[in-house]
């Protein structure tokens, strides 16, 4: 698996750069490590957040010490008010693409696992012809290790588009509400200035702004 790492840093170098771009949180966007029943003790196997660990904190350390079973793409979504929570909690976690491994004699295949519904809103999907639907409702897209590496580029474009997809169209765990206390500074910006991005998907306001429809400010149109 050593071999695949410096693909699996490319791909939290892509989360990175959207988070910054979309003004979202550190860790909003990460990789969760997928571990199996048998990497952790009795006591923690109850406990569905003890099995998915942040993709840094097994940084150089070999996959199969640590029974890895596979990695997810995921959109966390802290509390609001913050407060201190550990950014593991599964949760809090909403997978939109799992990846996964298998590792033969002859050789290694990637398959990556998008929602049918995302995938189907991708344009212009370069992997159309490796995909195939499953039957829990996501489109497999399986790959041996040498295209991946031939395909990087593509790969990542895939990723994002994949990403910005989701994070367009996020149902947020947080209750609906009309609007915060920026709903003059967010009317004066046209946007939304909501520290919490994905909690304030929940805002019917950010969807009027978002439709350009501004109530308060110097730029009210309706």
């Amino acid at each position: 698996m050593e071999n695949l790492y410096d693909w699996k840093q490319e791909v939290i170098k892509l989360c990175d750069e959207l988070s910054e771009q979309l003004e979202l949180s550190r860790h909003t966007i990460h990789i969760m490590v997928n571990l199996s029943k048998d990497a952790v003790s009795e006591d923690e196997s109850s406990e569905s957040s003890r099995r998915m660990v942040n993709l840094e904190a097994l940084k150089g350390q070999d996959d199969n010490q640590y029974k890895v079973t596979s990695y997810s793409i995921c959109l966390y979504e802290p509390d609001y008010p913050e407060v201190k929570d550990e950014n593991g909690n599964s949760k809090k976690n909403t997978s939109i693409c799992r990846i996964a491994y298998n590792v033969m004699k002859s050789k290694t295949t990637i398959s990556f696992f998008i929602k049918e519904k995302t995938a189907e809103n991708i344009q212009n999907d370069p992997f159309m012809d490796l995909a195939r639907k499953t039957v829990n409702g996501f489109r497999e897209y399986k790959m041996d290790e040498a295209l991946l590496h031939t395909n990087i580029p593509k790969v990542l474009q895939f990723l994002k588009e994949v990403i910005l997809y989701e994070i367009a169209n996020y149902v947020p765990r947080a209750q609906t509400f009309g609007c915060c206390g920026k709903f003059r500074e967010c009317s004066d910006a046209g946007r939304c200035l909501h520290a919490n991005k994905l909690y304030a998907c929940a805002c019917q306001y950010k969807k009027n702004l978002l439709s350009g429809k501004v109530f308060y400010g110097q730029t009210k149109t309706a």
